[in-house]
């Protein structure tokens, strides 16, 4: 049995640079899977702070490593699917 290593990365309140300084230093760590989250705003600090939209992030990070698998936690059923299927339908499929 391996075990995998996974990390969540909150994609609030810094500069998109480093937040994806954040997910290469975790590749190269060795991490196997990193997350960001399904939410539009800021959880806590200001919460007219940055905030990076997941699906958009998601595309961003795949642009950025080379080995990490990426994904987004908690997607939400209660969206609109004709919506969801719209922001999803570009992703990288690794």
């Amino acid at each position: 049995m391996s075990i995998r290593i996974g990390l969540q990365l909150q994609p609030q309140h810094a500069e998109y640079s480093q937040i994806r300084d954040a997910l290469r230093a975790a590749e190269d760590a060795g991490v196997d899977v990193v997350f960001n989250w399904d939410h539009f705003f800021p959880l806590y600090g200001d919460p007219d702070g940055k905030h990076f939209e997941r699906w958009t992030m998601l595309g961003a990070w795949a642009e950025s490593t080379s080995r990490v698998a990426i994904g987004e936690e908690d997607g939400g059923p209660d969206y609109d699917l004709s919506l969801l299927k719209e922001w999803i339908a570009w992703r990288d499929p690794r």
